[in-house]
């Protein structure tokens, strides 16, 4: 995924569900970055 903008919530949910498992890198900062947009993806469902 090169961009945050705009999140594709359910193609991340559908590859958390398909593979057990969400991997991110990045360069950015913890908090803020792709990574935390990740982990709340979840939580919107």
């Amino acid at each position: 995924m090169p961009s945050i903008n705009p999140l594709e919530y359910n193609a991340i949910i559908e590859a958390a569900n398909a593979t057990g498992a969400i991997v991110t890198a990045g360069e950015q900062s913890i908090m803020g970055g792709l990574g935390s947009a990740i982990c709340r993806s979840p939580c919107r469902e």
